[in-house]
């Protein structure tokens, strides 16, 4: 099942005994093979949870094994790699493998099943108020990620 990340973000962090403690913020996607190798919590965006330690991922909620699961960004090799790299989708300028501006990802969808990414949606903007020329790209169509920009 394909979920956008402006579905995700806010959804609630519960613990093995169905209490709320924290929300969904970002997703750590590693650049090469799209897999999400984090879920960002909380409010300061340096805590996550590794997605092997999650028993229930959906857009109403997400429940991991306890609450001790959360671990620092920093604590995590794979994770830590991704972020101190800059690898962020959101946000991230998109061209063409002719150079051509293309605009840059507002949204992007994951697999919930295999917690992967499944495309970007890209546009043009002005002040990321209005959007125009949006399109989408599935991950096959993504040539080359680096920070701050995808060739599609």
């Amino acid at each position: 099942m394909e979920v956008l990340l402006s579905k995700l973000v806010r959804t609630l962090v519960f613990d093995d005994e169905g209490r709320p403690f924290t929300s969904v913020v970002d997703l750590i996607i590693e650049p090469s093979g799209g897999n999400v190798v984090g879920i960002v919590v909380g409010g300061s965006r340096n805590s996550m949870i590794s997605p092997m330690d999650v028993e229930v991922f959906s857009t109403e909620k997400l429940v991991v094994i306890d609450r001790d699961v959360v671990a620092e960004i920093d604590d995590v090799v794979r994770a830590r790699e991704v972020v101190s790299k800059g690898f962020y989708f959101l946000n991230c300028e998109v061209y063409d493998k002719e150079g051509v501006y293309l605009g840059k990802v507002f949204d992007y969808a994951v697999d919930m099943n295999g917690l992967c990414l499944k495309c970007i949606w890209v546009a043009k903007g002005f002040w990321n108020l209005v959007r125009y020329d949006k399109r989408r790209f599935d991950w096959e169509d993504i040539f080359e990620v680096k920070p701050g920009k995808i060739v599609v």
